[in-house]
């Protein structure tokens, strides 16, 4: 059993649904230590891998400091660090990714307040570098006050995708994601926070396979997945070069906007 060491509510609950595993614990030293993803969520992270954590888990980080990343990633060493992206969640990526083939292209819908749209765009070229294999680059975008229309591409002339992003104004709408890979073997992923709905579709010759509506919450998922990487020996948890590659991506879709 390894300790948890965390203030925040949803992860206690969390670690009470893990009872055989995790229990909490007030200090960091050897623990899954679950740092906010407020602005100074990698100055938290890389203090708690300095107090000696086993892995920190990043809870929904919003802002992101490529500098502060290098740091974080120095700090930890071959120590997890798994980043918890509701709207991009590690298992409906498992779901997608199993079942990807090479796509012709990819499209993704992603609308947010404007509280959050950079997030909910992050997380959309997340999708987007899932189904084409890869990460990608910005190919050409139009902005308008409200929205953005880009077309991305996979590194090394890979397969393109297309990325549409709307602000909304609805203080009970979304933030939602619409994705769409098309190969011999069809893919749809549906995310909408405000109907609590996330599903994979998977369409082949044979027919459709629908994933039911995960019950596990984000947070106990990336506590197990924390759990995982520590049994397995300190195996690679590349969450945090995703999250910059992908913000990356929003970056040069909503530069100064953000």
């Amino acid at each position: 059993m390894i300790g948890v060491c965390t203030s925040i509510p949803a992860y206690r609950v969390a670690v009470a649904e893990l009872p055989s595993s995790v229990k909490l614990v007030p200090n960091v030293a050897d623990s899954i230590t679950v740092v906010p993803g407020d602005r100074r969520w990698a100055q938290s992270a890389r203090s708690a891998f300095e107090g000696g954590a086993a892995a920190v888990i990043v809870a929904n980080p919003g802002f992101v400091d490529p500098d502060e990343c290098l740091r974080l990633h120095d700090a930890a060493g071959r120590r997890p660090i798994v980043v918890d992206r509701p709207m991009l969640r590690a298992d409906l990526v498992e779901t997608a990714s199993a079942h990807a083939s090479s796509p012709s292209y990819a499209a993704v819908d992603v609308a947010a307040m404007a509280g959050r749209r950079s997030e909910a765009v992050r997380d959309a070229a997340g999708w987007i570098r899932v189904l084409l294999g890869g990460p990608c680059e910005v190919r050409e975008a139009g902005r308008t006050g409200s929205a953005v229309l880009a077309l991305l591409q996979c590194a090394d002339d890979g397969a393109p995708g297309a990325l549409t992003a709307t602000t909304i104004e609805g203080a009970d709408e979304g933030p939602w994601i619409r994705v769409l890979a098309v190969a011999a073997t069809r893919i749809e992923v549906a995310i909408d926070e405000a109907d609590a709905q996330m599903t994979v579709e998977v369409t082949t010759a044979e027919g459709v396979l629908r994933t039911p509506r995960p019950f596990e919450t984000h947070e106990r998922l990336s506590l197990r997945r924390a759990l995982h990487a520590l049994s397995a020996g300190g195996q690679p948890v590349t969450d945090l070069a995703e999250l910059r590659a992908d913000d990356a991506v929003a970056e040069g879709l909503l530069g100064g906007r953000r």
